[in-house]
């Protein structure tokens, strides 16, 4: 062998090394952004469900003369952060939307007659069918 054969290997050994890592790291960052993507669409769906079942459940209380349903609506948490987020919950048409960033989950709930529901609240309030 020559000695500049050996020269040609290692840069090439070198440069498959190089590209063979930033590969990994960019998949690695996809990964990561997949996780947290999911992760918040997961806890939107389980708001926007958790406040349909609350007002569908008003509907079975319509023909009382009041009742009062609420439920607490959490904060999202994002992977690999430490503070919470917030999120808002629009509630109209039969329709509950979950909605964080361009992210949104919606649900659908019977309309009780006669409840007072809100039409927007904030994650983190509390969510009061009253009637």
């Amino acid at each position: 062998m020559h000695r500049g054969q050996i020269s040609f290997d290692l840069i090439m050994a070198i440069l498959f090394a190089l590209v063979f890592f930033s590969a990994f790291s960019v998949l690695g960052t996809q990964i990561v952004e997949l996780q947290k993507d999911t992760a918040i669409r997961l806890q939107l769906k389980q708001i926007a469900l958790d406040s349909s079942q609350i007002i569908s459940s008003a509907k079975s209380l319509e023909n009382s003369d009041s009742f009062l349903l609420s439920y607490d609506i959490p904060k999202i948490i994002v992977p690999g952060e430490s503070k919470y987020k917030k999120c808002s919950v629009s509630i109209s048409g039969g329709t509950v939307t979950a909605s964080f960033g361009n992210i949104q989950e919606t649900s659908a709930y019977s309309e009780p007659l006669g409840a007072s529901i809100p039409s927007q609240i904030d994650c983190g309030k509390t969510l009061e069918v009253v009637k």
